[in-house]
């Protein structure tokens, strides 16, 4: 439950929306700074562990 609430955090949702997100999904999805999502995209490639060292990480700056 402590990954999917920081997970919910960082996205700025709440845990029920981000269970939930068949009835809130939109047709189109646009990424504005795609800079940045190249940069987020590698840590799909992670280790379990490692992810959840870069989560605390950003979590640790974001509070």
């Amino acid at each position: 439950m402590d990954a999917v609430n920081k997970i919910a955090r960082y996205f700025g949702m709440t845990i029920d929306e981000l269970v939930n997100l068949a009835n809130n999904l939109t047709d189109k999805v646009s990424i504005e700074d795609k800079s940045l999502m190249e940069q987020v995209l590698p840590i799909a490639e992670l280790e379990p562990e490692e992810k959840n060292m870069v989560f605390k990480m950003i979590d640790t700056f974001l509070t």
